[in-house]
């Protein structure tokens, strides 16, 4: 694959709610849909697979929609949360 033929990749910070894991993320194409780069994320810090998780936009405060792309929702240099989703009562 040329250059030319490569899909616009795009970075972004991502850190998990408790702030112990963090790093900047480079190799996701923005077509990639949020919940397969949040499960890509989940696997790096190992958490269990029965735990629900959402990403956060940090600057914006809003979570992210899990079946559109993440380029569509975010921009270049965003900082994101990983976050276990809670469900009270």
């Amino acid at each position: 694959m040329t250059t030319a033929e490569a899909p616009n990749k795009f970075w972004f910070r991502i850190s998990d709610v408790t702030g112990t894991f963090s790093r900047e993320a480079d190799s996701y194409d923005p077509r990639m849909s949020v919940a397969a780069v949040g499960a890509d994320l989940t696997r790096d810090i190992a958490w269990a697979k029965s735990t629900p998780w959402a990403l956060r936009d940090d600057s914006r405060g809003e979570y992210l929609d899990e079946a559109r792309p993440i380029g569509e929702q975010i921009t270049p240099g965003a900082d994101l949360v990983l976050t276990p989703r809670t469900h009270l009562g």
